[in-house]
This record gives structure tokens, sequence and C-alpha cells, in this order.
């Protein structure tokens, strides 16, 4: 995915981000533009029914994530646990493989443990 796609939501990302702490703790907050990559490549996933919004494939895509992100709010409360035994060191993403690139900024054996604080993984 392009950069020109992610730019306006990673600017507002940042900007938030540093206002709240994060879901895990123990780990550092995830770069906004990774968060766009990592959003799309599930949307990317997923072969979806063309509604309102016939522009193009991102924008049926996104149209299709809002409704599919609207449904999920209206569910009970969930603890979703950790998932992951590390995190890329360069973009932040949460991952569960320990060896080779990240999957989203390609920078090799980028994966270790965080520590934030006195917590660690």
């Amino acid at each position: 995915f392009s950069d020109e796609t992610s730019v306006a939501s990673a600017n507002h990302s940042t900007l938030s981000s540093k206002l709240f702490p994060p879901v895990f703790p123990e780990y550092a907050l995830t770069k906004a533009h990774e968060k766009v990559i990592v959003l799309l490549e599930a949307l990317a996933s997923c072969n979806v029914e063309r509604r309102s919004i016939t522009c193009c494939s991102f924008h049926i895509l996104v149209d299709d994530g809002r409704r599919t992100l609207r449904e999920l709010m209206q569910d009970p409360c969930l603890q979703i646990p950790p998932r992951f035994s590390g995190q890329c060191q360069n973009c932040g993403v949460l991952r569960c493989d320990a060896d080779g690139a990240c999957p989203f900024c390609e920078v090799e054996n980028a994966q270790r443990p965080r520590k934030i604080g006195r917590a660690h993984v």
C-alpha cells in the first residue's frame, strides 16, 4: 500500500496516541503508519460486497471495514489477551515470529521483547 494512502490517518493518530496509555503497557505504541498498513492488509484479505461506495476497491474495503467495526463496538466488553511474543523495535508492530524480517517494515531481525518501565516480556 502506498504512503499517500495513510498520510492523513497517520498524522491524526500520532497526535492522539500521546494522550493515552497503550493497551499493553509493557510494549511501546505501534507507529501510526504501521497501524494503517496492518488494517489495510486485513481489509485486503477479505472479499466483500459492493454496496453504496463503488469507486474503487480501497474505498469499498474501508467502507466494509467501518461497518464491521461499528458492529463490533456493539458487542460486550472483552479482554483480548496478547497474542505475540515480542515487538518490532523499528515500527512497533506486535508480532509472533522471532526470526526474519518484520512483515510490515521489512527490517531484518527487528523483533525483540520490549521493556517499558518495570514490566517486560
